[in-house]
């Protein structure tokens, strides 16, 4: 009798096409899941991108002002800059940038280290700040950025709220605006890496970038724009696993739609005990 009802419950079951929901849904999960954390890691760590110094180039450039360059830390961290008329005016140091925050690439004890030559131990990490017509765009590509950091992660806990309800459920339409909610919040994701794309030519040109300055004479500080050829600009791995999680989210986009379509035809349940998966 037990025997045949569970055959009853099971007629008209795919198994087949039951696996193949299951595996549908578990590649959204898991696209969805990694998309979430690579876009989350990405937008709070500050290693978007890396400035470092060409000793080289800084010794060439050097020759011909009236700079003197004395490197630090065995010739591979920093530079201590000074003239004839200042002991120290600035110092060359690898830095490295979050979004919109600038913080000396350099350990403790190094900047400890650094500090005993006169580097400011309490300027580590400080704001981006730009003045004029091109501080005011940064302003704005700031604040466009800023925005769409936070409406991407606002979408994806939607959507994971969302998708820990549906799924359960059968929910097809609701599983529908998942993959929608996904494919919105690459698009975000995207608003905000195109910003910070945008924005890295015209930050070149600043003074602020791989110089702490101790001098606060503008006839010193002008001495060191003719060593700033000497940066070298590098994208660091915040901004490429911020790209990964965007592709991750468009491809999350697309599974989650095509879990929709099949849980039409073949939703997801747990068969009865005489079911033969």
């Amino acid at each position: 009798m037990g025997n045949s009802v569970a055959n009853e419950q099971t007629v008209g079951f795919d198994v087949k096409g039951w696996r193949r929901s299951l595996i549908v849904y578990y590649v959204s999960f898991l696209l969805a899941a990694y998309a979430t954390f690579m876009l989350g890691i990405a937008f709070v760590v500050d290693r978007w991108e890396k400035v470092t110094w060409d000793r080289n180039d800084v010794d060439f450039l050097a020759n011909g002002t009236e700079c003197k360059v004395e490197w630090l830390l065995d010739r591979t961290v920093a530079a201590k800059i000074s003239t004839k008329w200042e002991p120290t005016i600035a110092f060359l140091a690898p830095m490295r940038m979050g979004m919109w925050t600038l913080c000396v690439s350099l350990s403790d004890e190094e900047i400890n280290q650094l500090g005993k030559a006169g580097f400011p131990t309490d300027k580590s990490c400080f704001k981006k700040v730009s003045c004029g017509l091109d501080g005011e765009w940064h302003h704005r590509m700031k604040n466009l950025s800023m925005i769409g950091e936070m409406v991407c992660m606002l979408i994806l806990g939607i959507a994971s709220i969302i998708g820990g309800l549906a799924v359960p459920r059968n929910q097809t339409r609701a599983v529908l605006v998942i993959g929608l909610l996904y494919l919105l919040a690459a698009c975000f994701a995207l608003v905000v890496l195109t910003g910070i794309h945008l924005n890295r030519p015209g930050s070149r040109s600043h003074m602020e970038y791989g110089v702490v300055s101790i001098s606060e004479d503008k006839g010193d500080l002008m001495l060191i724009e003719d060593l700033l050829p000497a940066r070298v600009f590098t994208y660091a791995w915040s901004l490429d696993l911020g790209w990964a999680g965007v592709m991750l989210c468009a491809m999350g986009s697309v599974f989650w739609i095509l879990l929709s379509k099949r849980l039409k035809v073949n939703p997801i349940y747990i068969p009865s005990s005489g079911a033969a998966v």
